[in-house]
């Protein structure tokens, strides 16, 4: 007999049912998704009992994944949806309890289970058997659900809407997967709010505390990470790196950091097959870029240019990796030699600007600016670059100037919205600083800086700490980066939050482990711990 049928027919109760994993895009799976199965199992379960189900994150639309979602809490209202970070998983699981209670974990009980020997070497096989490691597990709470899937249509049996729309999904599974990962992001929950029966000694509750905010932190760097993988994005590794670097040891980086190493080991075997083949040497040096392994990509890109000296566009790409190195002389060579070769390549004659700014030489890096802007080069990128440069100089109304031809070329325009924001606010302009702000937001609401920039004059300004701390944690949600954290650890100490403030700095410091900004604000979040807020106000 098959599921539905027995769910519909049997008299047993259980404690717990499972829905195993199966794609709903499969001839008649779609019906262990409906709203009609989902209540005859509901009928099975014993008070105190809990329903859970597995469902797919590829192979099938946002909307789809939406319907399935929707369609269990509509049965089970107290839903939480989690996922195992152990590996770069393609499912997740739906968890409810059959009461109707909030779902909450006894911290001290699930501990004392998960720590029993017995237990744990099992769950070490699958890098589960960390306690805090395992409850980070969770992706959204039962709020957080409910705002997801708001709008969301119902997949019943009368109306079996997924039976007919999965099959027709085409396409690629690796980039539905992305687009899901990358919708769910913004809706994450925290397992904290769920956790009961703490501890009763303040540090140890402490450290879990720490340890649960890390994990937290850490999962959603790995999460943007797997959705730039997926997309074959080169700069998934600073995600990985950054979800290491806030919680070394995680598993799925070292899961994703070792399928990395294979496509490098396979494209170096390729490469030294051929090594007189520069179209070889060039797929290397691609996938070294990927990896975030600049001196290698480097190395590999002068092989190329040495294989074909008169090629341009090995010598402005070589222009471009050595310039990432900070190798400012080195790259302005290569960029003279490109523009040798092809007089005009525009993007060789703007990398040599920006070189000869590396290279310390700000009059010169401003001056080749402005020329290629003369040679028609008028997009809002190269004004902002050439105000960028005119700052540096002091010189404040050309810098202006220069931001404001970026926004007339591209009123959404945010990195230069952003620099005209800050420069306005040194000047002491702030209504003008906040409404350039404002305009970014607006233009870009997934960009970072500009709400990251927001936060930080509030805090300055300290007229409303609340709204700082808002957009703080706004800035952090869209990209958890150290800028992103060490602002909200400034806007949290100045509304004396001192553990909070630690913690965000703490990882701030764990993305750029020397950053001065950073250490200082440390040194005066740990010497206000020891004082009360308003000796440390005064």
């Amino acid at each position: 007999m098959d599921a539905k049928n027995y769910a519909l027919l049997t008299g047993e109760t259980y404690d717990i049912i499972m829905n195993d994993s199966i794609h709903p895009r499969v001839s008649g799976n779609a019906s262990l998704y409906t709203v009609d199965y989902f209540a005859d199992c509901k009928r099975h379960i014993a008070p105190g009992g809990i329903m859970s189900s597995w469902f797919p994150l590829f192979g099938l639309r946002l909307e789809e994944l939406r319907m399935i979602l929707h369609s269990f809490q509509t049965v089970f209202p107290h839903a939480t949806l989690w996922m195992g970070y152990n590996m770069v998983n393609r499912h997740a699981l739906l968890l409810a309890p059959v009461d109707d209670v909030p779902l909450r974990i006894s911290y001290s009980n699930f501990h004392g289970r998960i720590t029993a020997p017995e237990i744990r070497e099992d769950l070490a096989v699958v890098d589960l058997d960390d306690p805090e490691f395992f409850l980070s597990s969770l992706v959204m709470d039962e709020e957080a659900l409910r705002e997801f899937t708001e709008g969301a249509k119902l997949n019943t049996d009368e109306h079996p809407l997924l039976e007919y729309s999965c099959p027709k999904f085409v396409a690629n599974d690796d980039l539905a997967w992305a687009d899901v990962l990358e919708e769910m992001i913004p809706y994450r929950s925290d397992v904290r709010g769920l956790l009961v029966d703490l501890p009763e000694d303040a540090a140890e509750r402490r450290a879990i505390d720490e340890e649960l905010a890390r994990f937290y932190e850490s999962n959603g760097r790995l999460l943007r990470g797997m959705v730039k993988g997926l997309r074959s994005d080169p700069t998934s590794h600073a995600d990985f790196e950054a979800a290491e670097a806030i919680r070394p040891g995680h598993p799925a980086v070292r899961v994703a950091g070792e399928r990395q190493k294979n496509l490098l080991a396979q494209k170096i075997r390729a490469a030294m097959a051929r090594p007189d083949d520069v179209g070889a040497v060039l797929q290397l040096a691609d996938t070294y870029r990927r990896a975030g392994r600049a001196a290698e990509t480097a190395r590999e890109m002068e092989k190329a240019a040495r294989l074909a000296p008169n090629d341009p566009e090995i010598a402005r790409r070589l222009g471009d990796d050595l310039l990432a190195l900070g190798e400012g002389e080195r790259a302005l060579a290569s960029y003279e030699k490109a523009l040798a070769l092809r007089p005009d390549d525009f993007g060789a004659f703007v990398g040599s600007a920006a070189a000869l700014g590396a290279s310390g030489d700000a009059e010169g890096a401003a001056a080749r600016y402005r020329e290629a802007a003369g040679r028609g080069g008028a997009s809002p990128g190269l004004f902002a670059q050439l105000g960028a440069a005119e700052e540096r100089l002091g010189r404040d109304e050309e810098a202006a100037a220069a931001y404001r031809r970026a926004i007339e070329a591209d009123g959404g325009s945010v990195l230069a919205l952003n620099n005209l924001a800050l420069l306005e606010a040194r000047r002491g302009n702030r209504e003008e600083a906040f409404a350039l702000l404002r305009r970014a937001t607006e233009a870009e609401p997934g960009h970072p800086d500009a709400w990251n920039t927001l936060a930080w004059l509030r805090a300055e300004e300290g007229t409303d700490l609340d709204e700082a701390l808002r957009l703080a944690e706004k800035a952090v949600m869209l990209e958890p980066s150290s800028g992103t954290y060490d602002t909200l650890a400034w806007v949290l100490y100045k509304r004396s939050e001192w553990d909070r403030a630690l913690s965000a700095i703490g990882l701030a410091l764990a993305l750029e482990p020397g950053k001065e900004a950073g250490l200082e604000h440390l040194r005066l979040i740990e010497e206000a711990m020891g004082k009360t807020p308003a000796s440390a106000a005064r």
